[in-house]
């Protein structure tokens, strides 16, 4: 939740989609790098982490990618299936083919 609104991952239909509280449609967030997103988490700055099955993380401030990211290594494969902002701003990354945890730094 960023404000009022909550933010929904909508994996069938690739995107983002905003409700208010009380459960009413508001928009939805798109791009074309976002395909099947499987996790998301807010943090307190009010930037929305998005864990997209296709093996992409991204960042989105104010419905816009700002930042993305692949993960894997060269020629494995990988699920990004979670995403979690720790308290002094690591970010978890979960990805289920390869198993692990990762953590990482955002600005």
């Amino acid at each position: 939740m960023i404000g009022k609104a909550l933010y929904v991952a909508d994996y069938d239909n690739h995107r983002i989609s905003v409700f208010t509280t009380a459960g009413k449609f508001v928009r939805t967030i798109e791009s074309e790098t976002l395909y099947t997103p499987e996790d998301l988490f807010a943090d307190a700055r009010g930037r929305l982490f998005v864990a997209d099955d296709q093996g992409r993380y991204e960042v989105i401030e104010k419905d816009a990618v700002v930042a993305s990211w692949d993960v894997g290594l060269s020629s494995q494969t990988s699920n990004a299936t979670g995403v979690e902002v720790l308290p002094d701003g690591r970010i978890l990354l979960s990805e289920r083919d390869l198993g692990r945890v990762q953590i990482v730094t955002y600005p």
